[in-house]
């Protein structure tokens, strides 16, 4: 099998990035802390400050509720509605796109680095499970940066909604402020795009080294080598032995000598070409 753990280290690291920026993600879809309205009017909005996220407007509110308790008074931001502004429809619809996006990125880096731990003969598929992780990535923090960006840009300037009259919401705001979910948004959305560069950015080495074998496969090994050998070594002594004691052979006189010595089987005997010369 070849060897590529020491290829992925940065990919490994990529992939807890790309984890955290999920989460973080998630979390900021979560928030109603997108865009926060200073209000002068606190009839309603007791606090003079009220929240607005993608997918609900809430304030603390005595007057809606008790005067003797302050509760979180909120409302959801329907998706067709008139008076709900571009860039929260938009957000509404690319915030889950991206983490839907960003998971399959995710998935498809825990199946490379799968590869490479656990060892692959064959390369493309490693390269192009990284590939594709890397462009799913890109691909979820563009649709992260999109909807963050344009409601940014509707804080700097101060934009107003028109909301329904349910809402008890001013017309305009004094001010408006980033909120934290704009801000988790943005930092997830630059981990998201770290993670897809070191997936990309994934390369296989020219010459890939094959994993060396472990102490106890050696030791196998090397235990079956010499039980082969010892067997074959046995198998050869029987052999010689049942050649040496073959009657006829080691209990007669050499003839060809032209002596009466009798040879004992098991003793060496002289080489009669070398006493010739």
């Amino acid at each position: 099998m070849a060897y590529l753990v020491h290829t992925a280290h940065l990919q490994f690291a990529g992939l807890l990035l790309g984890f955290v920026s999920w989460i973080l993600t998630a979390v900021s879809m979560g928030l109603v802390q997108w865009r926060v309205w200073h209000v002068v009017d606190v009839t309603n909005i007791t606090s003079g400050v009220a929240w607005v996220g993608i997918w609900r407007v809430c304030f603390p509110s005595r007057a809606l509720v008790s005067s003797e308790l302050q509760v979180l008074y909120c409302r959801s931001i329907p998706f067709r509605d008139p008076s709900t502004p571009p860039e929260v429809s938009v957000a509404q619809v690319l915030v889950p796109v991206a983490l839907m996006v960003g998971g399959g990125g995710n998935a498809c880096a825990v199946y490379g680095l799968r590869s490479v731990y656990f060892g692959m003969e064959r390369m493309k598929p490693l390269r192009a499970a990284f590939s594709v992780a890397g462009v799913l990535s890109l691909l979820s923090a563009v649709c992260t940066m999109l909807p963050l960006a344009w409601n940014m840009r509707s804080v700097a300037a101060n934009y107003t909604i028109d909301f329904p009259p349910d809402f008890h919401m001013p017309p305009s705001p004094v001010r408006q402020d980033v909120g934290a979910g704009l801000s988790l948004g943005m930092l997830a959305s630059i981990l998201t795009v770290l993670s897809a560069l070191t997936f990309i950015l994934y390369r296989l080495p020219k010459a890939v080294p094959h994993r060396q074998h472990s102490r106890a496969e050696s030791a196998a090994n090397q235990s079956s080598r010499s039980n082969h050998e010892w067997a074959a070594m046995r198998s050869h002594g029987n052999d010689t032995q049942v050649a040496t004691t073959d009657p006829g052979r080691g209990s007669q006189t050499d003839a060809s000598q032209g002596n009466g010595d009798v040879k004992s089987p098991g003793h060496a005997q002289d080489n009669p070409a070398f006493e010739d010369t």
